[in-house]
């Protein structure tokens, strides 16, 4: 997808930091030990559009709200006005709770319990470069990060079965 934003509150590890970066073509790195994302490919860049794409689409899926001591460098995005999305500090008090509160109990992704293997194939304005062989060039990483579900969702204007679709039925 387009990145993921490791400094939102469903991803955030105050304790670990960001995960280690694989870069394009290199062994992918997987670090077990972090609270949410694992695994981080930057196949095309290392960051999300803003109000990106692939965090929402990663939260929604796995995200869980940080709710440990130290929340020095997360933030939410309050979400209170349609399209007008800002991003603030966790911590800051003079800021309004968003239409979800921000509580901890709901403010998570279905299966919030799962980690994150991610492969940014977006780059920052929003555009996708996917690898020229899916099987050989993207599975393979979440298989060896003990992935058991993939999520693509990275929707085009082509209304068809791409080669794209070829690739991730095959």
């Amino acid at each position: 997808d387009t990145g993921i934003d490791e400094n939102s509150c469903l991803f955030y590890d105050s304790v670990n930091g960001h995960v280690t970066r694989t870069p394009k073509n290199g062994a992918g790195v997987v670090e077990k030990g972090q609270r949410k994302v694992i695994q981080y490919v930057q196949y095309v860049d290392d960051e999300d559009e803003e109000y990106g794409h692939g965090s929402h689409v990663a939260g929604s899926i796995a995200g869980k709200m940080y709710t440990g001591a130290d929340t020095t460098g997360a933030y939410v995005y309050d979400d209170t006005e349609a399209m007008g999305a800002e991003k603030y500090l966790i911590t800051d008090t003079t800021k309004p709770d968003s239409t979800y509160r921000w509580s901890a109990s709901e403010s998570k992704g279905m299966a919030h319990e799962a980690k994150i293997a991610f492969f940014d194939i977006g780059d920052s304005s929003g555009g996708l470069d996917t690898p020229g062989n899916l099987a050989t060039d993207l599975f393979p990483y979440a298989k060896d990060a003990g992935a058991k579900i993939h999520s693509d969702s990275w929707g085009t204007s082509y209304n068809g079965y791409s080669t794209d679709d070829i690739g991730i039925d095959q």
